[in-house]
């Protein structure tokens, strides 16, 4: 039986393929594709092949029946530069050893054991803000997260490398984003001023977590990530300093990054929609009765959690997961060879029409009917890779929201701004938004006494 053929993007050029157009317009570039050839198509980047997935069935096939023959992308071997053998860079036992010693951290109680430390630094975070007049949204937001996942899985032992961290973790992984969608990679040995930047990065990065450990090993007691580790040593388990290393940059990459730009789609889409900010303010004050909030209302805000969803329907953080197949396999007909990359984007399948009536309109009664398809909708991925945070990301969301609305600022207008996006690792914003604090909780300003 004959394979249906693959749709082909006409090459922009003969060498470099769609590379030009691609990342001139990564977004535009793949929605153009699917209006153009439909749910499944393939573009070239020089030697590269990409196939573009974008129908649930397809999604399900590479994500969980079939996940075994499709291993991380060339992507995730770029990220490595910088992640190294962390859980999000690998793949087989490995990865499933990985993923055993860090699921406690995220187990159903563990996970209730942080509502304390999210909703205390919510609170002084915006507390905090009633000393200003205005404050910058993805700023705020990165700085909190950041704050959270030193104190839930680090114990609070990086809070004094926290400059460390916002001085050097962009621009390392701007650095690999750039690798990533360049054709032709420079060995990093070759001193461009770019890669000599970047390797002082990785060693800021490096001395800092090294001298954590070192001061973590005099006195290793607590509930974190690095007491684990060391504790699991001392037991005879080979862990080494790097793998510690490792684990700890991709918690602090992947556990806030993601976070705050969930964060900041969240309150946008809010904050844009009186009604929704209505109903979300509506149902904190009927749930918490005028009480502090505590980990028990999570539960009961059921009109909250279909705008969190929502959100992330349309604003999801990780818009891009990228495969490589491992043997030839079959998709609806279709044949994918050894070797090619497949693309499956949450960005792109939850604004494809056949699946999302009015897919562009923030709706969060959408998710009153049942999903179309189990993996219609998948922002935290999906099968055995699932994100392992998704329970607590979804719990800062919630924490977050209150304490932002309790805060009184309000956001500036949106009419005459664009809000643009930059498709790297994440879907992280290139425009912050300004909350200014609201006419009714401003300190009136004092005339001097003549």
């Amino acid at each position: 039986m004959n394979s249906k053929t693959i749709p082909r993007a006409k090459p922009h050029h003969w060498l470099f393929g769609s590379v030009k157009p691609y990342q001139e317009d990564t977004l535009g570039f793949l929605q153009k594709g699917i209006e153009m050839y439909g749910d499944i198509f393939q573009f070239r980047t020089a030697h590269k092949r990409i196939t573009v997935l974008n129908r649930p069935e397809y999604v399900q096939h590479v994500l969980q029946k079939n996940h075994r023959n499709y291993k991380r992308h060339f992507a995730y071997r770029v990220l490595k530069l910088l992640l190294g053998n962390g859980l999000i860079c690998i793949d087989g036992e490995k990865w499933k050893e990985e993923r055993r010693l860090m699921q406690p951290h995220f187990h159903r109680e563990s996970i209730r054991s942080y509502f304390k430390i999210i909703d205390q630094s919510s609170k002084k975070a915006t507390e905090q803000w009633t000393k200003q007049q205005e404050v910058w949204l993805f700023s705020e937001m990165t700085g909190l997260t950041l704050d959270i996942i030193t104190n839930c899985f680090l114990g609070g032992s990086l809070s004094k490398g926290v400059p460390v961290i916002e001085e050097n973790l962009p621009f390392a992984l701007r650095t690999i984003i750039d690798r990533i969608h360049s054709p032709l990679q420079l060995p990093l040995w070759i001193p461009t001023p770019q890669h000599r930047k970047f390797k002082k990065c990785i060693q800021n990065l490096e001395i800092l977590v090294a001298e954590i450990i070192k001061e973590k090993e005099k006195s290793p007691v607590g509930n974190d990530l690095i007491t684990m580790y060391l504790l699991l040593e001392r037991k005879g388990e080979i862990i080494s300093k790097q793998q510690i290393f490792d684990e700890i940059i991709t918690i602090l990459t992947a556990g806030h990054e993601t976070t705050a730009i969930a964060m900041y789609g969240l309150i946008k889409n809010v904050y844009e929609n009186e009604i929704v900010k209505n109903k979300v303010t509506e149902e904190f004050e009927r749930v918490t009765k005028g009480e502090p909030l505590t980990i028990d209302h999570l539960g009961q805000l059921h009109y909250i959690d279909k705008v969190i969803k929502e959100s992330l329907r349309i604003s999801s953080p990780a818009w891009t997961i990228g495969r490589e197949v491992i043997k030839d396999d079959v998709i609806d007909g279709y044949a994918i060879r050894k070797g090619e990359s497949v693309m499956v984007s949450p960005y792109l399948l939850h604004r494809n029409k056949d699946l999302w009536c009015d897919p562009y309109t923030f709706n969060p009664d959408r998710f009153d009917q049942e999903l179309p398809h189990k993996f219609a909708y998948f922002p935290f991925g999906g099968g055995p890779k699932l994100c392992i945070g998704m329970s607590l990301a979804t719990m800062e969301m919630q924490i977050i929201l209150y304490y932002v609305l309790q805060s009184g600022f309000e956001m500036e207008s949106l009419t005459n701004k664009k809000i643009e996006f930059e498709p790297s690792i994440t879907l992280r914003p290139k425009t912050d938004i300004r909350l200014v604090q609201s006419l009714a909780k401003q300190k009136p300003v004092l005339e001097p006494s003549e």
